[in-house]
């Protein structure tokens, strides 16, 4: 921490309900407080929401996709959704196809337009119990094609 003000925040948030991953993940210390009170702490998601509002149909707020549209419609930020890939059923958030790697790699291509490199995360739809997560780096290479990193290689 910088100061006593930056450290007084950090616990501010964590009294929110915020962990210490949560908090650089989506980047709250440099949010207004207004701001943060959109964000939903994963605990409360899963002990209270997804219990709450869907105690029945837990089928609902486990897929990743159905889920992102309740909490948005809810005013809950999410992080943004490139789309869902998969041989068959694959599309974009948008609704184009997306069921090769060659569409995958188009829409990387894309978000890589107005930047060097972008952190994205992957996650099993259905959800894993927090396996099969995994966290790549792609960047443009110098020859103009995408360039993959995991675990820093």
């Amino acid at each position: 921490m910088d100061s006593i003000d930056d450290a007084l925040k950090y616990q501010q948030i964590r009294d929110y309900g915020f962990n210490d991953r949560e908090i650089p993940f989506y980047g709250l210390m440099s949010k207004s407080e207004e701001e943060i009170c959109t964000y939903l702490p994963a605990h409360v998601y899963k002990h209270h929401v997804r219990n709450t509002v869907n105690s029945q149909q837990r089928q609902i707020l486990s897929d990743k996709i159905a889920a992102q549209h309740l909490l948005n419609a809810l005013g809950v930020r999410t992080p943004i959704l490139i789309g869902i890939w998969d041989s068959v059923f694959g599309m974009t958030a948008d609704g184009r196809p997306m069921t090769t790697v060659a569409q995958l790699s188009y829409e990387i291509g894309n978000l890589l337009e107005n930047t060097e490199a972008i952190d994205l995360i992957f996650k099993p739809r259905d959800g894993g119990g927090g396996q099969y997560i995994f966290v790549a780096t792609f960047s443009k290479a110098s020859n103009g094609e995408i360039a993959v990193f995991m675990d820093g290689k």
